[in-house]
């Protein structure tokens, strides 16, 4: 009914709609629904002309990819100093929407950019784990400099944004550069993986909260 191409690219946005929906829908009261789906949209688009550039470089070599990382990170920088972000305390929310975009459509680009069709079992697997990693980590790079942008600490999240990105992209450079076994190559996107879930679950349980109790003490301050 579906053609391989159709279903691989269901599947790549799978980890997108579980951070959307799972991490980001219970704080839907906090932040607009319009300015989330906006940057979702931005990201999309920055994640299709990201993936298209990747496509160029050896991802194997851990300078392009730090390159490619930092110019990610940049683009998000950017995108959350503009004025309906910066200073606003529902950054971290949209940041995280932005990555989530960013993230979902580089990988998707990237395996059409690949030709990487097949249903083989092992390649579905091995490109959902792909996903999954890129999506939950660059997602959670996003709510850091939204973060960073709601508390006028620019720089220092942007750098530590970058440095997580950094080695999450230093550990996949062994999986792209291709020169372990299958076994190896599952491990390193478990350990990705891992890695990943940790980030999405500080940003979720640390940030968002933070966020969110600040704003609440705020009402209450303006109400007295």
């Amino acid at each position: 009914m579906f053609s391989p191409s159709t279903v691989l690219g269901i599947l790549i946005f799978v980890p997108a709609l579980i951070v959307l929906y799972y991490f980001l829908g219970e704080y839907e009261r906090y932040f607009k629904a319009n300015k989330a789906l906006f940057v979702i949209l931005v990201g999309l688009a920055v994640g299709m002309g990201v993936g298209f550039f990747s496509l160029y470089f050896f991802l194997g070599d851990i300078v392009s990819v730090l390159l490619l990382i930092a110019l990610v990170e940049i683009i998000k920088f950017l995108v959350l100093m503009q004025r309906p972000f910066r200073m606003k305390y529902d950054a971290p929310f949209h940041g995280f929407a932005l990555g989530t975009g960013i993230a979902a459509m580089m990988v998707f680009t990237m395996v059409y950019g690949f030709g990487l069709f097949s249903l083989d079992p092992l390649n579905v697997v091995f490109i959902l784990l792909v996903s999954y990693n890129y999506t939950f980590v660059q997602a959670s790079t996003g709510g850091i400099i939204g973060y960073g942008s709601s508390k006028g600490d620019f720089w220092r999240y942007l750098m530590r944004a970058f440095l997580i990105s950094g080695l999450h992209g230093s550990l996949m450079t062994f999986f792209w550069a291709g020169r372990f076994s299958l076994f190896i190559d599952f491990v390193l996107l478990m350990v990705g993986g891992v890695y990943g879930t940790y980030l999405v679950y500080y940003v979720y349980n640390e940030i968002f909260s933070e966020v969110v109790s600040d704003k609440i003490e705020e009402l209450k301050e303006e109400e007295d």
